[in-house]
Order: structure tokens, then sequence, then C-alpha cells
């Protein structure tokens, strides 16, 4: 039986939002990775272990985010932390007021896309799963 549309645009959202979301875990091994990534310098070696560590948990995001393909009991916590991750920095951005680069910008602006893209994934995954109806019985 096929899967309706629905199921495969969930589908195609988890695997791009979660390569996106895993894409920094290249910085975990390079110091210049992470430089080029965030076009920042990193002289700090404290800063480049706390940036270390943020690409590995990006990676375990991503990788969260890719497995909820296959194990659906997973989705929504998956889904659910990548917003939390994703809204908490584009809120930090908005506030800060400063002016930063243009990785950084398009970063934010990465980020509001994959907001609406998991927002409409968790939708129809809610939606599909029956917890979108929980209201009206």
């Amino acid at each position: 039986m096929a899967k309706p549309f629905s199921a495969i645009l969930t589908i195609l959202i988890l695997l791009i939002a979660g390569a996106i979301l895993a894409a920094p875990v290249i910085g975990v091994h390079s110091a210049a990775a992470l430089q080029s990534l965030y076009d920042i310098s990193i002289e700090e070696p404290t800063l480049l272990l706390l940036m270390r560590h943020r690409a590995v948990l990006f990676g375990c995001m991503g990788l969260l985010l890719i497995a909820s393909v296959w194990v659906h009991a997973w989705r929504t916590p998956a889904m659910l932390t990548a917003l939390v991750s994703l809204v908490a920095f584009c809120v930090l951005f908005a506030l800060d007021g400063l002016s930063h680069n243009a990785a950084i910008v398009r970063l934010f602006r990465v980020d509001l896309g994959l907001i609406l893209a998991l927002c409409l994934g968790l939708g129809m995954h809610w939606r599909g799963a029956g917890l979108g109806n929980a209201g009206s019985r």
C-alpha cells in the first residue's frame, strides 16, 4: 500500500532537517572546519572545546531525526528537541541586537526555515498518529 503524501513529506522533512543539523559534526575533528562554518576565529582552547562539543550535540540531534524515520516512537521527541534548540537560537539571535557576520545570519535564516518545516512535520505526524483529533473526542 502506498504511503500518503503527508507521510512521505514527514520523512523528507526528517531526513533533510537531520542532515542539516548533523552537518556541524565535521567540526569535531577540525578547528578550521568550525571556523569556516561559522566564519569566526577560534583561538582560545576552551572555546574550541565548547564548539567541538556543540558539534557533537548537533550530530546527535541530526542522527536522532534521521533515525526517527524508521523508529516512529522517536519522531515526536526528536522533532521537539530540534525545535527547542532552533527556537532558542533564533530568539537569542533576535534579542541580541548585535550585528552578526553573514554566516551567522545565514544560520539564523536556515534555522527559521527548519522551524517551519519541523512544525509542519510534527503536525502531520501527530495528525497521522491520531493525536491531532484528541480534543474532538
